[in-house]
């Protein structure tokens, strides 16, 4: 079996996913809606469900996440761009453990 990985850019638009080969073959791609208000749990979910049509066979190995904005690495948060509010690294941690991938 080969291994997968997937790659998600959050915008603030929309969210655009792909499934690859590890040498940068690309599978499969899907784009989806940002919701709107972009709270973190609907942002969070969103992808989640993404993700689940991507990976229906559970081939991906890891997943690799663009956010729209600066991370503040000591306090494992990251503050969007268009966004005031700030998302907690924990639910990007929801979504590790939504999808049961590596991010």
């Amino acid at each position: 079996m080969t291994k997968e990985v997937m790659g998600i850019d959050l915008g603030g638009t929309a969210i655009k996913l792909g499934r690859f080969l590890q040498d940068g073959t690309c599978l499969e791609t899907l784009t989806t809606a940002t919701p709107q208000p972009a709270d973190p749990k609907a942002v969070v979910q969103a992808i989640a469900e993404g993700v689940k049509q991507l990976n229906l066979d559970h081939t991906c190995g890891a997943i690799g996440l663009g956010l729209p904005g600066p991370t503040d690495l000591p306090r494992s948060r990251f503050q969007p761009v268009r966004h005031r509010n700030i998302i907690p690294s924990r639910k990007v941690d929801g979504l590790a453990r939504q999808t049961t991938r590596q991010i």
